[in-house]
């Protein structure tokens, strides 16, 4: 697949898999472009949480390549996911794959169990599933309260950074709006891998096939900060 960079902020729209629904002022796909539209390097605030959490050098945080809504194949179901941002980072030695979600007033989408019973648990759901739990290590785990968003999204991460062969990965959510229910899903799902959630903070890493992924929460405030 060949992206072309962008030259201007509605570049970003083109790639949405709706855009007329998605593209508006206040709804998570256009804020993510505005806060990310030219720059050519990481922020300052998300290196920070960066360097706090991921066990890598002190050297700034560089951005290799940045991608929008880039989809990464999974075994299974009837698409891939499609990831809001995907960055490729280098950090001194290291690189590193950050897949990052957005959020503004949307949620993370159904829990595993209603996702399950939408229609019938067909073969590739099924498929895909026992991948998402073999991979993440929740094989033996209640997850159907989960949100399954969450589960192909860190799938996403730990993929690209193998295949890629890099030293860590991050699945990040970049919040424009706060939402107590989604806080409390991120949350439910980082317990299950035994960690504590944190708003602007990296946790982590838990090792998924070798790769050490770390989770982060970036709350960003009306300023564009953190």
């Amino acid at each position: 697949m060949i992206y072309i960079p962008e030259k201007e902020i509605e570049d970003w729209k083109k790639l949405l898999a709706d855009p007329q629904k998605q593209w508006k002022d206040g709804y998570s796909a256009k804020e993510l472009a505005k806060y990310w539209h030219g720059k050519n390097e990481i922020p300052k605030e998300i290196q920070q949480l960066i360097h706090k959490g991921v066990n890598i050098p002190r050297e700034d945080v560089e951005i290799i390549f940045a991608v929008p809504e880039y989809k990464v194949d999974i075994p299974g179901g009837k698409r891939p996911s499609q990831n809001d941002l995907f960055l490729l980072l280098k950090t001194g030695a290291s690189t590193g794959v950050m897949m990052i979600e957005a959020k503004c007033m949307e949620s993370f989408g159904p829990i595993v169990g209603d996702w399950k019973n939408d229609g019938e648990l067909s073969n590739g759901k099924k498929t895909r599933l026992d991948y998402l739990s073999k991979l993440l290590e929740i094989n033996e785990k209640n997850i159907d309260k989960i949100r399954y968003q969450l589960l192909h999204r860190t799938a996403s991460a730990v993929i690209m950074a193998q295949k890629i062969k890099c030293d860590f990965a991050i699945m990040a959510v970049q919040s424009f709006q706060f939402s107590e229910e989604s806080f409390s899903d991120y949350t439910s799902f980082l317990e299950l891998l035994g960690l504590n959630a944190m708003k602007n903070s990296i946790c982590g890493p838990v090792i998924f096939s070798g790769i050490p992924t770390y989770f982060c929460w970036i709350q960003i405030s009306y300023n564009g900060g953190i």
